[in-house]
């Protein structure tokens, strides 16, 4: 019996898998680093160096925002770029951000390095609190002379992080986090508590663990046979600059986070009466917790980059909308079960810290477990809007879940209850305020077009010249007949040229046999097809997407173009038939566009 056709939601579900749990293992490895070197220095300094953890949290989040705007920027255009096989363009988009992350970060490090302790002043630290030896100003400012050092860095991360996962390197991604956590954590240990470098030892071992973790990505990058390399400057640079607007939502991100972290040590030092420290250590607890949580947060919505974004640019909304479907269940359900482990042990994590029977700290982690599935959910809606090119709603929704929607209600129920429970209240209105935002937004949007697809919003009018044909079959040859069999029926019924059926049916054939043997692709693994008719143009192309390592079926029929013997034959007599032949490498996998 023949092998059954089936969608392709299975091949999805494995780009979906390849780049989600990466991301997540990635982002799990810096924030359990952070996390550590804020139990040290609960366990070094107690609550007075947990406090000048929390003054400080709006630094890294600035230097971070700079290579947000520009990397993610360039990776979402470049990703388009590489799917179009448009590698001098995508090679345009990296140069383009590695030299504007270099100045924008060296600008920024030098500055914040020269103006340390004015910096140190307007996020709170105060000459009259001691910290160990020194002054709470002094620790917070070689707090942030330290971390700077390695400032250009922690901009740049963003650089091959981005990159390695647009030439299908998630991998090497996660890795670069996991050598930034190990550097971050023994750096911290050695000259906070073996040289007695205080606060500022921790810091100069988060700086060093950014300048290892690029490094590695960056040599990664280079040695990766993907044709994009780094370019001198040049004029593509400003050419290249209108492609920011997609990074602002991502940057927005960060940059609304720092404001936000000072807004809220300025309502606690200055609205909050009582015992500040205990309040600001509760809060560095929050973002420790917080950290744990945007590490799976981060690293399934920004999956959506990449994923959607390409499949967006090729017009393939099936799998825009299976690829979206998976993100959005996978993750809710991991950070589902993450959540429930935080508020049962929400009074134990405080005291990992040092901070026993604090029921500020607790509660904080009990709010922080009860909105991380609203905040998963806002993050991929937000990251899917850019991926989409609809940048304006989302650097709306980013605005206002980390200004008016948290700062408004923690405000007003802090000055009317006199504590900090408005504190932890907002960060759940936040979410909860921006989610309803979404929802009316779609709403409106579906009002104005009935063409739109609900919450994804995805212009089904784009697809009314277009009939396709989805489907995937397992690599081997009985599979290649089938497959064959049904995309000739698909044909006949689109009444397309007996002709024109004959090549496309051919091509089918000889592909799956091709990639089945060069590309190493077992029999239990799926070659994705999608046949799709341009009416207006009556043009007809075959797309071809196959997983195991890189083969380009294209460059190797022209390379045994006088081999006669080859098994490249017939490759060679289709690419005679064909009017355009595009392949690239794009989501780790490889795919091929015929158009016949």
């Amino acid at each position: 019996m023949s092998e059954p056709l089936i969608s392709n939601d299975t091949l999805v579900k494995r780009i979906v898998g390849r780049y989600i749990l990466p991301g997540i293992a990635a982002q799990l490895g810096v924030k359990i680093g952070n996390v550590i070197n804020t139990v040290i220095i609960g366990r070094l300094f107690g609550t007075d160096g947990l406090a000048v953890m929390s003054l400080v949290s709006p630094l890294e989040l600035v230097m971070m925002s700079v290579g947000s705007l520009i990397c993610v920027a360039g990776s979402i255009h470049a990703g388009y770029r590489t799917a179009k096989n448009d590698i001098p363009g995508a090679a345009n988009y990296y140069s383009a951000a590695f030299w504007a992350t270099v100045i924008f970060g060296l600008l920024l490090s030098i500055t914040g390095i020269i103006f340390a302790e004015d910096i140190a002043i307007l996020f709170g630290a105060s000459g009259s609190l001691n910290v160990g030896n020194v002054s709470q100003l002094e620790a917070v400012t070689g707090y942030i002379r330290a971390l700077l050092a390695g400032g250009v860095f922690m901009a740049g991360i963003y650089l091959p992080l981005n990159f390695l996962k647009v030439i299908g390197l998630p991998g090497a991604a996660m890795n670069m986090l996991f050598i930034m956590s190990g550097v971050n954590i023994g750096g911290a240990l050695l000259f906070a508590a073996v040289f007695n470098m205080g606060v500022a030892g921790v810091a100069l071992g988060t700086s060093l663990s950014y300048v290892a973790a690029f490094l590695y990505g960056q040599i990664k990058f280079t040695k990766a046979d993907s044709g994009v390399k780094i370019k001198m400057p040049g004029t593509y640079i400003f050419k290249s600059a209108k492609a920011l607007v997609s990074g602002v939502p991502s940057a927005l991100n960060n940059v609304l986070r720092a404001v936000l972290a000072l807004c809220i040590n300025m309502i606690i030092l200055n609205i909050i009466p009582g015992n500040n420290s205990d309040m600001l250590s509760a809060v560095a607890i929050l973002n420790s917790v917080m950290g744990i949580i945007n590490a799976f947060v981060f690293g399934i919505s920004q999956s959506t980059l990449q994923i959607a974004g390409i499949a967006y640019s090729e017009r393939d909304f099936k799998t825009v909308k299976l690829a979206m479907k998976n993100i959005f269940i996978i993750g809710n359900v991991i950070v589902l079960i993450l959540s429930a482990l935080i508020i049962i042990f929400a009074s134990h994590i405080g005291s990992l810290f040092g901070m026993h029977d604090s029921p500020s700290s607790t509660f904080a982690c009990i709010c922080a477990g009860c909105y991380a599935n609203l905040y998963l959910s806002n993050n991929i809606f937000t990251n899917f809007f850019s991926a989409t090119k609809r940048n304006l709603p989302a650097i709306i929704i980013v605005s206002l879940r980390l200004s008016v929607y948290m700062l408004l209600p923690a405000l007003i129920i802090c000055i009317v209850t006199g504590d900090g429970i408005g504190i932890w209240i907002g960060y759940f209105t936040a979410e909860f305020l921006a989610a309803i935002t979404i929802l009316i937004y779609a709403h409106f949007k579906r009002r104005k077009n009935s063409q739109l697809s609900r919450l994804l919003l995805l212009d089904e009018n784009k697809l009314k010249d277009i009939k396709s044909l989805n489907f995937s079959v397992m690599a081997n040859n009985e599979s290649a007949v089938t497959s064959s069999e049904k995309i000739t029926e698909f044909l006949e019924e689109n009444e397309l040229p007996p002709k024109k059926i004959m090549r496309i049916s051919m091509a089918v054939e000889e592909i799956v046999v091709l990639v089945k043997e060069h590309a190493e692709i077992t029999e239990t693994e799926y070659i994705d097809f999608r046949v799709f008719l341009i009416l207006s143009s009556d043009k007809t192309y075959l797309r071809v997407r196959y997983g195991g390592k890189d083969f380009n079926p294209v460059k190797y029929g022209y390379a045994h173009i006088d081999d006669d013997d080859s098994d490249a034959f017939g490759m060679n007599m289709l690419l005679k038939l064909t009017e355009d032949v595009i392949y690239s490498r794009t989501l780790g996998v490889n795919n091929l566009l015929l158009e016949i």
